[in-house]
């Protein structure tokens, strides 16, 4: 073989390996869900976005449930041109079935109807709204079950650490059940910012819900002015965090 081919051979070579030791550089980003291309091997954000994409949207029974109903509007706010601004603080959003759509005869923007309650003393309340705050009020539907009265409990704690030196009072109104049997269940829950009532007969919770077994316990918030602003009816962690939301939406300065 002549010299000149030896060499010709011999680049050709050198350049083969530079170019796929270029190749091996230049590798294609990884695309993350932003959009955003990684360096090599970054594909940190990609492996926690597939898990992330495999697990339920949500753990709310109700969403599982099946179809749901287009989100209540919230009233805009006095002095705003619209509904209240997406964030940590806003009032989110209330979703329900068809079906507990149906029942609900009350919803976000309405008022409580006039309730013939009493309390704990036996007396006659014919009107709730001397117990309620002056930024806000949780108003609370429950009966004797155990997680339901862990509920109120759970929102007592909350307002009387967070809220109820910014205004908030909550009014749980047992129904059904003995006075003195309420009053046994609730004697460790004593707080000024708490007021419980009695529904004996029923006869004002069918004035919120119809049905002979609404799903229980029922919240509601109320604005200063007495409209429902966000309510929820079950017990949950997600619920109780939408609360406190509501709550710090409702009592900012």
């Amino acid at each position: 073989m002549r010299c000149g081919q030896r060499h010709a051979m011999f680049m050709a070579a050198v350049l083969g390996a530079t170019m796929l030791s270029g190749c091996g550089d230049r590798a294609t980003p990884r695309v993350t869900d932003s959009g955003k291309g990684g360096g090599i091997g970054n594909d940190a954000g990609s492996r926690g976005a597939d898990r992330k994409s495999s697990q339920p949207a949500t753990n709310d029974p109700q969403e599982k449930s099946g179809r749901r109903s287009k989100p209540n509007e919230l009233p805009a706010e006095k002095g705003s041109s619209g509904p209240p601004p997406i964030g940590p603080t806003a009032i989110p959003a209330v979703y329900l079935t068809e079906q507990h759509e149906k029942v609900c005869k009350v919803n976000v923007g309405d008022s409580l109807p006039a309730m013939q309650l009493t309390d704990l003393a036996g007396e006659s309340v014919e009107d709730i709204r001397p117990l309620l705050g002056k930024k806000a009020t949780v108003v609370i539907f429950w009966t004797d079950a155990v997680v339901q009265l862990e509920h109120v409990q759970d929102i007592r704690g909350d307002v009387a650490d967070s809220f109820a030196a910014a205004g908030v009072r909550i009014v749980a109104i047992h129904v059904g059940g003995a006075a003195d049997v309420v009053r046994q269940s609730t004697a460790d829950l004593a707080d000024p910012a708490l007021s419980v009532l009695l529904d004996s007969s029923g006869a004002a919770l069918a004035r919120v819900v119809s049905g002979e077994s609404p799903s229980m316990p029922r919240t509601y918030v109320l604005d200063a002015e007495g409209k429902i602003r966000w309510f929820d009816i079950e017990v949950s962690r997600a619920a109780r965090r939408d609360l406190a939301r509501t709550l710090r939406f409702l009592t900012r300065p």
